[in-house]
């Protein structure tokens, strides 16, 4: 059976299970109007909005808070979750405008892919479709723009997202690797470790 909420640590990264304790932390890492500023909901920097998507992740069962482990420090969120396809997916996703542009993205989203693969042939991301930072950030990480999909909204409604995808495969093959090595150049934050973590993969699907 799947664990939707593995603890997985990384080159100081976790993520670990979202607690009704880490309200406070979280609030602090989400009450920066400019990380919300090219996502749908604008407002959630707002504790009265925040409240309702932390309640809301904290139902599913299924979300992590992310932790800077050197600084014992929550600096986002992120989860998984199911589409009415059985699809496995990865959103509410938020990081601190201090992580951005470095490898935290990769990290985190590593572990979950990692732990994702021992499971599931392929994994998606829904993304809003005038988010053109995370459509950049999420083409990086090596998935791939498949379709539009109408999905549920958290507190009812639907919205068209666009949705990427990236398999098992895609993640273990040369192509996969290119696009970790590209990343870390880009970025300027060439890490010989991840790349060496990208090609043990192999190795521990079979």
């Amino acid at each position: 059976m799947f664990n939707f909420q593995p603890t997985l640590e990384a080159d100081g990264i976790m993520v670990r299970p979202i607690t009704e304790l880490d309200f406070d932390d979280m609030f602090l890492a989400a009450s920066d109007p400019l990380i919300w500023a090219g996502m749908p909901a604008k407002q959630r920097y707002k504790k009265e909005n925040f409240e309702l998507f932390f309640s809301f992740i904290l139902g599913t069962k299924k979300a992590f808070a992310i932790v800077d482990v050197t600084k014992n420090k929550i600096i986002g969120s992120t989860r998984y979750y199911l589409t009415d396809k059985n699809q496995l997916s990865m959103g509410s996703t938020f990081l601190t405008r201090e992580y951005w542009g470095g490898s935290t993205n990769l990290t985190f989203r590593s572990l979950l892919l990692d732990h994702a693969f021992q499971y599931f042939k392929e994994v998606f991301i829904h993304i809003s479709q005038d988010n053109e930072r995370n459509h950049k950030a999420t083409s990086k990480l090596g998935f791939t723009y498949v379709y539009d999909e109408e999905l549920p909204l958290g507190r009812g409604g639907t919205r068209l997202d666009r949705c990427y995808r990236i398999t098992k495969q895609e993640w273990l093959n040369d192509a996969g690797m290119t696009t970790i090595v590209n990343f870390l150049v880009d970025t300027n934050q060439a890490q010989p470790g991840l790349v060496r973590k990208q090609v043990e993969k192999e190795s521990r699907y079979g």
